[in-house]
């Protein structure tokens, strides 16, 4: 299992090098707060999603607390050899109280 911690994800993005952040919360959820330039494939319909999933960058995958992206990160390496996929140690969760302190995670 391949994790990040927010504070390293915080500083992919400021570096500014190609990344995908993908959050697999449901769509109300990812309309009401989420990390500028995610995308969102939610879990129940990943499926529907891997092959926009690129195997040449680094793809970051969330959700509130980081045990729902802990599995579908599992499965894009087990299932489908994804090498450059992470999960977001903690979550949105984590991220709002390290990173973004304006954000409110109900």
């Amino acid at each position: 299992m391949r994790v990040i911690t927010a504070h390293d994800l915080k500083d992919w993005i400021d570096k500014g090098d190609p990344l995908l952040i993908v959050d697999i919360r449901d769509a109300d959820e990812f309309e009401d707060v989420r990390i500028k330039g995610s995308v969102n494939y939610p879990r129940l319909e990943f499926d529907k999603h891997i092959a926009d999933i690129p195997f040449d960058i680094p793809v970051v995958l969330l959700c509130k607390y980081g045990k729902k992206s802990e599995q579908i990160n599992l499965n894009l390496r087990a299932d489908h050899k994804h090498k450059n996929t992470y999960s977001l140690l903690g979550g949105l969760f984590e991220w709002s109280r390290e990173i973004d302190k304006s954000m409110v995670i109900w």
